[in-house]
């Protein structure tokens, strides 16, 4: 005999603990993706190929994964483009737009130029921001403030409601 029973044991209870976890399964493996690293691939596939180009399956694509991998971390086109719309808007510092000490027509002009270097940097992403749901708590917040600033510049309720929109 060449293990004894102890022997094959011993092996068996080494073999699980290398290979099981505290529920008795093997792991799959780990996660490569998380919504940060498929809104950078989402940006890298707008900036190459403008808004049109922007797709599950391209993203998927840039980033060597299945389409259906994405759909952990974004339901569908329209939360791919509302978290790359809020991406754009948050890449433009809203503090500008915060600043009572600062004249309403000034601070809109800092946030359009803020926002402006930002587009630069990704082109296709003032088409996005044309038909992407804006929606997201940036754009919220985005939203408001441009209606504060616009309202403290004179002009009436519903204008500066349509000068938002």
């Amino acid at each position: 005999m060449l293990y004894g029973v102890q022997d094959l044991y011993a092996v068996q209870c080494r073999l699980m603990s290398e290979r099981s976890t505290p529920y008795g399964t093997r792991r799959g493996p780990g996660r490569r993706l998380d919504e940060t690293r498929v809104v950078d691939a989402a940006l890298a596939v707008l900036d190459e190929g403008g808004a049109g180009a922007l797709s599950i399956r391209a993203v998927a694509g840039r980033l060597g994964v299945l389409p259906n991998a994405l759909y952990t971390y974004i339901a569908d086109r329209a939360a791919l483009e509302r978290a790359v719309a809020e991406r754009l808007l948050a890449g433009a510092d809203l503090t500008v737009l915060e600043d009572p000490a600062v004249a309403p027509r000034d601070r809109l002009r800092a946030y359009a130029l803020a926002l402006r270097t930002t587009l630069l940097a990704h082109p296709g992403g003032a088409a996005l921001l044309m038909t992407a749901p804006m929606d997201g708590p940036t754009a919220l917040q985005v939203g408001e403030l441009l209606l504060g600033a616009l309202i403290e510049t004179g002009m009436d309720d519903g204008d500066a409601a349509r000068g938002v929109y």
